[in-house]
């Protein structure tokens, strides 16, 4: 798989629902950004499916990590929802639900 990835732009997803608890109201939405991985070069993709750092990763590796190890990988869009949630999303639909609540509701 990421040696498909190398030389493409591919989308990131995350969806996130927040529910009320006494109500049932919900909010439901997905975040998507682009990541295009330029070439890692076989001895370094060889090197890192041997460490076995790759295991539970979403895609097959963690953004961040392979910054660090000087990956050539590039965002467009929000870098938390590569990573799996954005946190800035998420306040801004907490403080929202919050306000349209209803009977003290709860996430």
């Amino acid at each position: 798989m990421l040696q498909r990835l190398q030389g493409r732009v591919h989308r990131t997803v995350t969806g996130v629902c927040l529910l009320g608890v006494q109500s049932g109201r919900r909010r439901i939405w997905a975040d998507v950004a682009l990541v295009r991985m330029e070439a890692i070069g076989e001895p370094r993709l060889h090197s890192y499916l041997e460490s076995q750092e790759w295991r539970g990763e979403g895609g097959g590796y963690s953004p961040d990590e392979r910054l660090r190890a000087g990956w050539p990988i590039t965002f467009e869009g929000d870098a938390e929802v590569v990573l799996g949630l954005s946190t800035r999303r998420v306040r801004e639909e907490l403080h929202s639900f919050a306000a349209a609540r209803d009977g003290g509701d709860r996430c």
